[in-house]
Order: C-alpha cells, then structure tokens, then sequence
C-alpha cells in the first residue's frame, strides 16, 4: 500500500514576490468603531426605541394630561394605545436604571480576589434591577388597575 501524505505542499514564491512583497488587494477605506462605542451606540438606540421615544416623536403626545377627578396626570388612565411624555420618559428612567443594574451585575463578576467588594456589587445591581422591573410594574398598574 503506498504512503499517502497529507502535507501541505509548500509553493515557491517568484523572485518578484520576494522583491517587491506579495501583491495585495486594495482595502476600502472605513473609520474603525471601538467595540465599547458600538455597544453603547446599540443600546441607546434600543432604549430609545423600547422607550417610546420614536411614538413620542411621532405622535405630539401631551407632557401631562387631565385625569377624571379634575387634576393632572402624567399617564393616560384606562389606554394602553396612548401615553403622553411624561411616562415614556418614566420608562425610558426604568430601562436605564435596569440595564444599568444589569452592567453592574456583569462587572461583579470580574473581582476575582476581593469576595466582599463582588458580593457588594452584586447586591447593588440586584437591587437595581428589582427597582426597575417593580418601577415598570407600577406604571402598568397606574395605568391599567385590573392587571
């Protein structure tokens, strides 16, 4: 049975090659993006949007309304397909604050030596993100008392 190989065969570079370099395809030229900028470039974007910011643009929402009983709300009672400024602003707050919690949950994680700082961070973010999700559950509940 013959010996089969499964090298690589080496191929010889021209004489030009060795000269001159190899030849190369011209590169487009674009700006390069730190990844950091890129990442908060997504997440304010996503914020933004999951906030309500492109509704509130869209749509002249009112900064505060009439409520029933004759004072002013910031919320629309009783309408889930209306919101005024004031409470896309409220959870736009509360989506910043739990992904911040998130952020800070992420980095507690990176302490390897000092146990008690992590373990303080982590309660921190924790409390963070149960601001946020108990904040976003009492705009609901304002708005529609029967959820």
């Amino acid at each position: 049975m013959p010996h089969i190989s499964f090298r690589k065969k080496e191929t010889k570079t021209s004489k030009f090659a060795r000269k001159f370099g190899e030849a190369r395809t011209p590169r487009k030229w674009h700006p390069e993006v730190p990844p950091s900028v890129a990442v908060l470039t997504v997440i304010a974007i996503s914020v933004f949007l999951l906030g309500g910011g492109l509704y509130s643009l869209l749509q002249s929402s009112p900064a505060i309304v009439s409520s029933p009983s004759g004072g002013w709300s910031f919320y629309v009672p009783y309408d889930l397909n209306t919101q005024t400024l004031s409470e896309s602003i409220f959870f736009t707050l509360f989506l910043c604050v739990g992904i911040a919690g998130g952020y800070v949950a992420y980095r507690s994680f990176g302490y390897r030596h000092g146990q008690r700082q992590a373990s303080i961070l982590l309660l921190v973010a924790v409390i963070m993100i149960a601001i946020a999700a108990f904040g976003v559950q009492f705009l609901l509940e304002l708005k529609v008392p029967s959820l």
